[in-house]
């Protein structure tokens, strides 16, 4: 009876007909209307927000398209971001995400390594070592724009 508040203990049966049988989750559900909330708490130790991607002994694709994936990386006190490319293999195709970049909790980026000539590479800590395509020999140069580990714009000044 929903209108009852006296100071009687309710029965399971009592909360079943209110409200319905509870249902627990055993694996990932599907919301086609989206989720809202304002805070999302992972409780693992490697927690990870994917995009068109799911895991089962490997990462494969819900459906075509790209796929994406943001990891809290426990080891490294970072957040890391992959990219799957586009799927055209349909449902359940293979994916195979590579870093774009990690971001340590020091606050240092981490770029992938590239070995393309003319292109950003990192040291074994993940540090950039090279800016290949900025050559104004003596100048304090601003990094504006990185594509794919090459530089395509920068500004330099003596």
């Amino acid at each position: 009876m929903t209108s009852d508040n006296s100071t009687k203990v309710a029965t399971t049966a009592f909360f079943v007909a209110q409200f319905g049988q509870p249902h627990t989750w055993s694996a990932a559900q599907t919301f086609s209307a989206g989720v809202k909330t304002t805070q999302v708490d992972f409780t693992g130790a490697g927690a990870s927000i994917l995009g068109n991607l799911y895991y089962d002994g490997s990462f494969k694709y819900y459906a075509n398209g790209f796929g994406a994936q943001l990891a809290f990386n426990n080891s490294t006190g970072g957040v890391a971001i992959y990219a799957a490319p586009s799927n055209s293999g349909g449902a359940g195709a293979l994916a195979t995400p590579a870093l774009i970049f990690n971001l340590h909790q020091t606050g240092a980026l981490q770029l992938p390594t590239y070995t393309t000539a003319g292109v950003l590479t990192n040291d074994a800590s993940g540090n950039v070592t090279t800016t290949v395509g900025v050559t104004d020999s003596g100048a304090s140069c601003t990094i504006i724009a990185i594509t794919k580990g090459v530089i395509t714009e920068a500004s330099c000044a003596k």
